[in-house]
């Protein structure tokens, strides 16, 4: 199983983060029953003060091939494109097999 994680730092201009954050969790977690190639999908959006990002997405595919089909698949990049591109400033990956 291939785990993909990603975090995000939220802008310090948007007037609402945990909206953002919500909007973003809910996006992304209601893939699941929509890309066949998703295994497992968690959004945590309630970080730790000693965090150094806002919000993390958790991604269980099969393989590589796996999370590129689910990387391009049409409705993740229109969760992308809406709701995570035009509030976020950084953000980080790692990818490892268990």
């Amino acid at each position: 199983m291939l785990n993909h994680i990603v975090m995000w730092k939220i802008k310090e201009d948007v007037a609402d983060k945990e909206k953002v954050k919500l909007d973003i969790k809910n996006n992304l977690e209601g893939l699941f029953s929509k890309i066949q190639e998703l295994r497992e999908i968690k959004v945590e959006r309630f970080m730790e003060t000693t965090s150094t990002h806002d919000i993390a997405l958790f991604v269980k595919v099969d393989n590589e091939e796996t999370l590129r089909k689910y990387a391009t698949n049409p409705l993740h990049v229109e969760v992308i494109k809406t709701y995570i591109k035009p509030y976020v400033y950084d953000r980080v990956c790692v990818d490892f097999f268990e």
